[in-house]
């Protein structure tokens, strides 16, 4: 096995947006989630609950709350911090800036390569994981390559790759 075209598997983040996750974490467990059960009790104080529509939102905000404490934690679990003297910028991977040749639009365009917690494609900040950032992956300058995504093609040439201070 070629182990240096593998696609890491785990959940690779910064460590600034690991302590903004973590934060929000901490923000859902300690004001978000006491506030919505003092709304709950309040609405309960009401009367019936069958009508009581203020009950019903605060059950359904508080169990939507649950499922993104569940979602956050169960990431932050799996994270893993890349530092960035630890990028590697010998070929395209996470915390680096790749600028390619776009063969089919005679144009230069770059490409941050981070993870789900950074990404801002409109920015050109791109999740490894996705269809583009996995094909981008441990490209080499130099290299030529080609892909299809929901069939739009796509042609490249690496120019130039350098690692990020992040």
């Amino acid at each position: 096995i070629d182990t240096t075209s593998i696609i890491p598997t785990g959940f690779l983040c910064t460590k600034v947006s690991f302590d903004k996750k973590k934060a929000e974490l901490e923000h859902i467990q300690h004001v978000e989630l006491p506030q919505v059960a003092e709304e709950i009790a309040d609405a309960r104080a009401l009367g019936d609950l069958r009508e009581n529509s203020e009950y019903q939102y605060g059950k359904d905000k508080q169990k939507n709350l649950n499922a993104m404490l569940k979602t956050l934690s169960d990431e932050i679990d799996k994270a893993q911090i890349v530092i960035p003297s630890k990028v590697d910028a010998s070929k395209v991977s996470f915390g680096t800036k790749v600028t390619l040749f776009d063969k089919l639009t005679n144009s230069e365009v770059s490409y941050r390569i981070f993870g789900q917690w950074e990404s801002k494609p409109e920015e050109n900040i791109i999740n490894f994981k996705t269809p583009l950032g996995t094909n981008l992956m441990n490209k080499t300058v130099g290299e030529n390559f080609d892909f299809d995504i929901n069939g739009q093609k796509h042609s490249y040439k690496v120019l130039s790759i350098v690692a990020l201070d992040f």
